[in-house]
């Protein structure tokens, strides 16, 4: 009973550090259009601190004596148990995705090869649950293929307000500043969610 009271406050330990370097690292948000590789880098990494630090905290107690072998083991055992149930959540996810359920409607204004980058990779990856509506602008600029062009930005609006969009990716220059703040004026009335993609961007910020 001692033996395993001392495994459990040290579990509680590790699960109360782990939750606040999560926290602090942003880790519980939507992982969606992330590749896998880096939401498992990040998980290993913030469990390889949480580690540490509960193996700080359990060394200031001369009551604790477990194994050094008992430590990497469960190190191991925790690292493969991530790898494995994000693995199950990914595919389960992709699953419910393609068959339509939590599906995404989205759209882009403007064409910027930011935007266009980020269009591609949501049509050449479906299990993320994003469908593309297309690219809206005034005029096609030809920087992309003609079935991507949708229509006008006026014709944007009008999708929005009417609720068949979901989502909103601006890809347009900073200098088109004036276009795009009357355009976000006139989306204040609809339910869908406005983006705006940098120049230089991370999927962390629009996702």
């Amino acid at each position: 009973y001692f033996f395993n009271l001392h495994y459990v406050l040290m579990a509680l330990v590790a699960l109360v550090v782990f939750q606040m370097i999560g926290g602090i690292t942003d880790f519980y948000r939507s992982w969606r259009g992330v590749e896998f590789s880096v939401e498992l880098i990040l998980i290993l990494k913030n469990w390889s601190l949480s580690f540490l630090l509960t193996l700080g905290f359990v060394t200031l107690f001369s009551d604790f004596d477990l194994t050094f072998r008992t430590f990497i083991f469960w190190y191991l055992a925790v690292c493969a148990g991530f790898v494995v149930t994000r693995s199950l959540i990914r595919a389960l996810a992709g699953f419910f995705r393609r068959i339509g359920y939590n599906k995404r409607r989205v759209a882009f204004a403007g064409s910027l090869p930011a935007g266009i980058s980020l269009l591609e990779t949501f049509r050449k990856q479906p299990w993320l649950g994003f469908e593309v509506k297309g690219i809206y602008e005034d005029s096609f600029s030809g920087t992309y293929d003609l079935e991507l062009y949708a229509g006008k930005i006026s014709d944007l609006i009008n999708e929005a307000r009417k609720g068949t969009i979901d989502r909103i990716y601006i890809a347009m220059h900073m200098r088109d500043e004036v276009a795009i703040k009357n355009m976000v004026s006139l989306l204040t009335d609809s339910t869908c969610s406005v983006l705006y993609i940098p120049v230089v961007f991370t999927f962390n910020f629009m996702l």
